[in-house]
């Protein structure tokens, strides 16, 4: 079994190309917040810093908006 390289929560970027980019991860699953909109993408993309943890209703709902997304 592979072990989950980011601890689930939400984290905000720290990169100043992408100042504005806001990343939810769940699972190994990650939703970037950027520009207005919202993306799937995974780790090569993830440039933020853990803040906090996921609201309950963020997990409940995580995999329901994930595969509604487009990737980035």
């Amino acid at each position: 079994m592979i072990e989950s390289k980011l601890k689930n929560g939400i984290y905000k970027s720290v990169n100043r190309l992408r100042k504005n980019a806001i990343y939810f991860i769940y699972n190994d699953k990650i939703m970037m917040k950027i520009n207005g909109g919202m993306y799937k993408t995974n780790s090569n993309f993830m440039q933020g810093k853990w803040v906090e943890d996921l609201k309950p209703a963020m997990t409940e709902q995580f995999d329901k908006v994930y595969e509604q997304l487009k990737s980035w």
